[in-house]
């Protein structure tokens, strides 16, 4: 199978303290993957240097067999887009304005929204269950749960082949964060890879179909969610805390 990400030996420090650690992975494409661990454990850090928010060492990471620091800025925001955990603007864009975002990697500067644009808009803000008559409404003033469907719909329009997300369904309730997972399973039969931080153990093991473990800055352990995702590795996680009851992860009582 085809490797959407492949990861060599990645380290990466704030200042002296190494927060990843030596982490060599690839990524299957058309996987939905999670990204698993403790507060702490370098997931968020590991997303941002996959999407070059951070810079990382040449040669370290590479997309669809290429090396990300040779891609352009417009390749690369062709074949990734990122759904962040949460995003604070300074200007009051409508949703539509912030949606149509994703489509810059498509536009030149001077190009207006055409018809087709539009029809994407209307398309996206239906699959996150957004109506469209929403579409005119200041992005600030939705809630946390609106605001990160808006952003998903953002990633969407972007039509990339590979989405990446960090802990997306956190501000949403429970409705919208089944909404969420079943828009990323439709996506991923579609052929798109999926990259997923979560912090959930259970929605990792419901939605997810492999998983990379980490801890301190290490990769633990990467697999199939039902091999990885079991008691041993749970337990050098998070100490003898839980236990899989029922098919569901629980709290040891």
């Amino acid at each position: 199978m085809k490797k959407a990400y492949t990861v060599s030996s990645l380290t990466f420090s704030y200042g002296k303290e190494n927060i990843l650690k030596d982490l060599s992975f690839s990524i299957e494409q058309g996987m939905i993957t999670s990204i698993f661990g403790p507060n702490g454990c370098g997931k968020t850090t590991l997303l941002k240097c996959m999407t070059r928010l951070l810079k990382v060492k040449d040669n370290t990471i590479q997309v669809f067999g290429e090396r990300m620091e040779n891609l352009t800025i417009k390749q690369f925001a062709r074949l990734v887009s990122y759904v962040p955990q949460s995003h604070t603007i300074s200007f009051p864009y409508t949703i539509q304005e912030m949606v149509l975002m994703g489509r810059n990697p498509y536009l030149s500067p001077l190009s207006s929204v055409k018809q087709e644009d539009k029809e994407k808009i209307h398309n996206v803000l239906k699959q996150v269950g957004l109506p469209n008559d929403m579409k005119f409404r200041y992005y600030h003033e939705l809630s946390g749960g609106q605001q990160q469907l808006v952003l998903i719909a953002r990633a969407l329009i972007q039509e990339t082949p590979i989405m990446i997300l960090d802990e997306p369904t956190s501000a949403l309730d429970f409705k919208n964060q089944m909404l969420v997972y079943k828009v990323l399973r439709k996506l991923q039969q579609q052929g798109k890879t999926i990259i997923i931080c979560l912090h959930d153990p259970n929605h990792v093991l419901w939605f997810t179909d492999q998983v990379l473990l980490l801890k301190d800055g290490f990769l633990l352990e990467k697999g199939n969610v039902r091999e990885v995702m079991v008691q041993n590795n749970l337990e050098q996680l998070y100490g003898d805390i839980v236990i899989f009851r029922d098919g569901i992860i629980q709290p040891k009582r």
